[in-house]
């Protein structure tokens, strides 16, 4: 029993960091997003002379940490601003599930085995 606990509880865990870094947007392309969201920390704003709406954008998906990076090109320097979105949080919530997982799935490998040498006849 406390090894499918551990197994149910990785897997939700897992599926639903995922779910919220990528599924949450489904058809729009991580460069998209960042144009749109202007995915940017509170209080900190783009320098309107250097990075404007004729700046070029690019954003991709990330696994380490779990989201997308955007990536703004100044219009009049060599400049660049590039900012993470998505974080640590859903990134250790997918470590710690697949730790759940793996951590469940020994268990039931363990009692199944006990269990395989207990039986004699």
């Amino acid at each position: 029993m406390t090894a499918g606990l551990l197994l149910a509880i990785g897997a939700m865990l897992s599926v639903s960091a995922l779910f919220d870094a990528y599924a949450g947007h489904p058809g729009d392309t991580a460069e998209y997003l960042c144009v749109v969201d202007h995915p940017l920390p509170d209080g900190v704003e783009l320098p309107i002379n250097e990075y404007n709406e004729g700046s070029r954008v690019e954003g991709r998906w990330t696994l380490w940490p779990l989201g997308r990076e955007c990536t703004w090109h100044s219009t009049v320097s060599d400049g660049t601003l590039t900012y993470q979105v998505g974080g640590w949080e859903p990134t250790w919530q997918i470590v710690g599930g697949t730790l759940a997982m793996g951590f469940g799935t020994f268990i039931a490998l363990a009692l199944r085995r006990s269990a395989t040498y207990t039986r004699s006849p």
